[in-house]
């Protein structure tokens, strides 16, 4: 192992650190010499990747803001995610969608249609409300309970088709159950003869960006085939979401890395 591996290390310790560490918990944890650390952590705040604070810890210092800033300027989320998706449409032959969320709605960026003989044409996210598309109850599981009253309201949920769930009290169970497993899914809820199951894509803050979505006609899978392909939509989305630093799902809990839904 390289100094600039142990450097490496010692900066990725301090960024996943939940508290400033200080001099000798970095020699314990790291197990490394102590001038050693010491060395390394000169040369790391020398750079700006570290600084000290008031009581002398060691914190994340600016400058990997600025890396950070760069690395993600530097995705393309439509299409370095074509990639993922057409890998996701091959192994599922179904209609791949994704979604990017923005002022408070589900815009399609990206569509690729299954070699296949059904093809699903939906009415599609931006003309449907957020609770009755898988999409879109993934990307509310990802919210505050503040936002997800701020972007419904208060009053009954329009209706779409005999499945739509219009109830928010119902909805909002639901999407405790999306954030729970990971995906969330669509059985006819926004348009007869179509099912869906969908993922959220997020961001370093953990706050949903986008969403990854497979729809099938309702005669090529049922409610078992959604719960059996939802933990490969899921990981396509976690995929894409990590290049923006997005936290890596921990498939069954409904928490990450950087923890569950306030």
């Amino acid at each position: 192992m390289t100094a600039n591996d142990r450097a490496f290390d010692l900066l990725e310790m301090i960024i996943e650190s939940p508290e400033p560490r200080g001099l000798g918990e970095l020699v314990s944890a790291s197990g490394l010499t102590k001038p050693t650390v010491r060395r390394l952590l000169l040369g790391l705040e020398g750079q700006g990747f570290v600084r000290q604070d008031a009581q002398r810890r060691y914190v994340v210092g600016a400058r990997v803001l600025d890396v950070a800033a760069t690395a993600l300027g530097n995705v393309d989320l439509v299409a370095d995610s074509q990639g993922v998706l057409s890998d996701l449409r091959s192994r599922l032959s179904a209609t791949v969608t994704l979604s990017v969320y923005a002022d408070r709605q589900l815009h399609p960026a990206a569509t690729l249609a299954p070699n296949a003989p059904y093809k699903v044409a939906g009415r599609g996210v931006a003309a449907t409300g957020l609770h009755a598309t898988a999409a879109g109850k993934s990307v509310l599981a990802c919210l505050s309970d503040a936002d997800v009253g701020w972007l419904l309201g208060t009053g009954e949920l329009e209706r779409y088709t005999a499945g739509t769930v219009t109830d928010p009290g119902e909805l909002r169970a639901q999407l405790g159950e999306v954030l729970r497993r990971g995906y969330a899914v669509n059985d006819e809820e926004s348009q007869p003869g179509v099912r869906c199951v969908a993922a959220p894509v997020r961001n370093y803050l953990s706050r949903p960006m986008a969403a990854v979505s497979v729809s099938v006609a309702a005669s090529q899978g049922g409610g078992e085939w959604l719960t059996e392909q939802g933990s490969l939509v899921a990981a396509a989305a976690d995929e894409i979401g990590s290049w923006f630093g997005g936290p890596e799902l921990r498939q069954g809990t409904g928490e990450s890395k950087a923890g569950a839904r306030a």
